[in-house]
């Protein structure tokens, strides 16, 4: 698989309207990176992850730049981004002309920070947009200045190896009549089989599988069904009920004990098939379905509340998880489901803590800590807006868990570092040694761990570029560390030996 690498700078402009209260020559605010670096004069870089996935929020922070008089704080800063599919952290709205946000610096000391974002696709298009950041101050002076905004797209184009199938011919309801709900159920079935490699199960006959589907009427009274047509992978039985309290539902397939997968004759520990029952008037009221637009362009418009259309894809992947993983059918999800936490190194590992789970199957207090987003079961919490429900990295750790090979995917590659180990130049000569970095989430921030550059060098530490005119000779063993903004801190280190002579 290829390294995914960013490394980006570009010229911004700034605009001032001035006034008298804004002292002159001195930027009223500083707009800073997690690394606490001025944002002047670079671009911010957002990383679309590879796959229909909550996407890493980066951090920003305005801090003051002195342009202000102490005498006229507080100050309030406006954030708006032309892009529809960008997000800031709550509380922020979202709008077609793209998200706002207000905050306010109490003093010149002060910091505002907040996280930004961008909502998946599944093209691989490099998009480019653009922050304004304006701030008025007490006297309501005010300045603005913009900064260009990269999408790092990391989607490709991937046959899926896990194929998730989806049998509606036992709707009774005519729900799924509906050629649009079956396009967008059939969908989040894709979006979750992206992630999922097939570890080798064997195929199943025609009439082996046995699942249970539900009367029209709700979680009453049902009656088996059995598959119509061999498979490898996962089929899914879907279809309508209607019923009180009006909510849909899921479960794995476990009315016989030989419905397990198999690898060369050994049960494993997931489930064959599944159910998904969808509640035909809407997700807890009858106010229907939002069905989302031309390439989920407003997805972003339900909250999923009792008040509003829910959007349907939402509640379809929701259901989906339950019964592709997140059910006691499912052997290996219920073995590390213990004592109301689950737990293995990887998800501590990437909570720092086992993930609180509840009777439902719901992670109901995790929130994703890349994404910032609530994880499965809790996705009317967390600190972005609550949109569109999405598969979170956690959510893949935790199908991992279960028993699910994943794939390599780009929000698994690590962070890595690379560049020449040993430069032979020449003092007075100017020069430039690149080391590059890729993996994790970018931007990327370049220091010097160990030793020391020559009188003349410096390292960008944007760009990883050591460069200037070397001024003394001799041996400089040098080690280079390379950080992201991935929450957890990760790091990756180079080593490069510059030899400098006459």
């Amino acid at each position: 698989m290829p390294h995914f690498q960013c490394i980006v700078v570009i010229l911004l402009a700034c605009t001032v309207c001035g006034s008298s209260s804004l002292q002159a020559q001195t930027p009223p605010f500083v707009l800073r990176d997690t690394f606490g670096r001025d944002l002047a004069g670079h671009e911010i870089a957002l990383l679309d992850w590879e796959g229909y996935i909550a996407n890493p929020a980066i951090r920003l922070a305005i801090t003051s730049g002195g342009g202000v008089h102490p005498k006229n704080y507080p100050v309030r800063i406006e954030l708006a981004a032309d892009g529809e599919s960008l997000m800031f952290n709550l509380h922020s709205r979202m709008t077609a002309a793209g998200p706002r946000k207000t905050m306010f610096l109490e003093s010149p000391d002060d910091t505002a920070s907040f996280r930004m974002s961008v909502f998946p696709d599944r093209d691989s298009a490099h998009e480019v947009y653009r922050l304004t950041v304006t701030l008025i101050d007490a006297m309501q002076a005010r300045v603005t200045s913009a900064y260009t905004i990269r999408i790092v797209d990391q989607d490709r184009k991937r046959p899926i190896e896990f194929p998730i199938l989806i049998d509606f011919s036992h709707d009774q309801t005519g729900f799924f009549d509906n050629q649009t709900a079956r396009d967008l159920t059939l969908q989040a079935a894709e979006d979750c089989a992206y992630f999922l490699d097939d570890p080798g199960y064997e195929p199943v006959a025609v009439g082996d599988e046995v699942a249970w589907i539900w009367n029209s009427d709700g979680f009453k009274e049902g009656r088996e069904v059995t598959n119509s047509s061999p498979f490898t992978g996962f089929l899914l039985f879907a279809h309508g009920i209607d019923h009180e309290p009006l909510h849909s539902g899921s479960n794995a397939s476990d009315r016989r004990d030989h419905c397990f997968q198999h690898i060369n004759g050994v049960k494993q520990q997931l489930r064959r098939s599944g159910t998904i029952s969808i509640e035909t008037a809407g997700n807890w009221n009858r106010l229907g379905w939002r069905f989302g637009g031309p390439q989920d362009r407003d997805a972003w418009l339900s909250s999923n509340g009792n008040a509003v259309a829910n959007d349907y894809y939402s509640i379809a992947r929701h259901e989906i998880a339950h019964a592709l993983t997140f059910h006691e059918g499912n052997t290996g999800y219920a073995q590390h489901r213990t004592g109301g936490q689950l737990a293995n190194g990887a998800i501590n590992g990437y909570l720092g803590a086992p993930a609180a789970v509840d009777v439902k199957e719901h992670f109901y207090d995790t929130i994703d800590p890349v994404s910032g987003f609530g994880v499965f079961g809790n996705e009317y919490g967390g600190d972005m807006p609550r949109v569109r429900w999405l598969i979170t990295k956690f959510e893949l750790l935790a199908m991992e868990a279960a028993g699910h090979t994943l794939r390599r995917t780009s929000p698994f590659v690590p962070l890595r570092m690379a560049g020449p180990t040993r430069v032979a130049i020449a003092a007075g000569v100017a020069t430039a040694i690149h080391v590059t970095a890729s993996g994790g989430i970018p931007a990327y921030h370049f220091e010097l761990l160990q030793g020391r550059l020559p009188d003349g060098l410096t390292l960008d530490p944007f760009q990883g570029v050591l460069a200037g005119t070397p001024t003394e000779q001799g041996v400089f063993p040098l080690t280079l560390v390379v950080r992201d903004q991935d929450p957890a801190g990760r790091t990756a280190t180079h080593g490069v030996t510059l030899v400098v002579s006459d």
